[in-house]
């Protein structure tokens, strides 16, 4: 869920981005964590995080058999990524079968936007799909 402390990220994922947080030393922290090193009132700066290329491989994963999930169909598949730029980021698989998937398997980054409705405002989610 969104914080002050993530909003850059979740800023990001609705711009089509991957925003990964950058700390004061130069590395680079995902998921991202509270910046003690800054001022509180401080807003987050795009020198603040790298925008990542969205290319990584399977680094882990695990298919989703039972119980059903609200709106996906089973089974379906949750891999941790490891992006190009060192971090592992979690998240779906998607357009996969998952008796394909395996560690190593090269992915990128795709974006999944819901339109508002009477339950709530726009809102976009990031995934993974096979890089072609």
């Amino acid at each position: 869920s969104e914080s002050k402390d993530t909003k850059f990220f979740w800023d990001g994922v609705k711009a089509h981005e991957l925003r990964i947080q950058k700390r004061s030393d130069g590395s680079l922290q995902h998921p991202p964590v509270p910046a003690i090193w800054k001022d509180a009132k401080e807003e987050v700066q795009p020198s603040d995080y790298l925008v990542a290329s969205g290319k990584g491989s399977v680094f882990s994963f695990v298919v989703h058999h039972a119980p059903k999930v609200p709106g996906r169909t089973l089974p379906f598949v949750i891999a941790l990524v490891e992006l190009e730029e060192g971090v592992r980021m979690l998240g779906e698989l998607r357009n996969v079968n998952p008796a394909t998937v395996e560690v190593g398997m090269p992915v990128r980054a795709t974006y999944i936007d819901f339109p508002a409705n009477d339950v709530g405002p726009a809102w976009t989610l990031y995934a993974w799909e096979p890089a072609a």
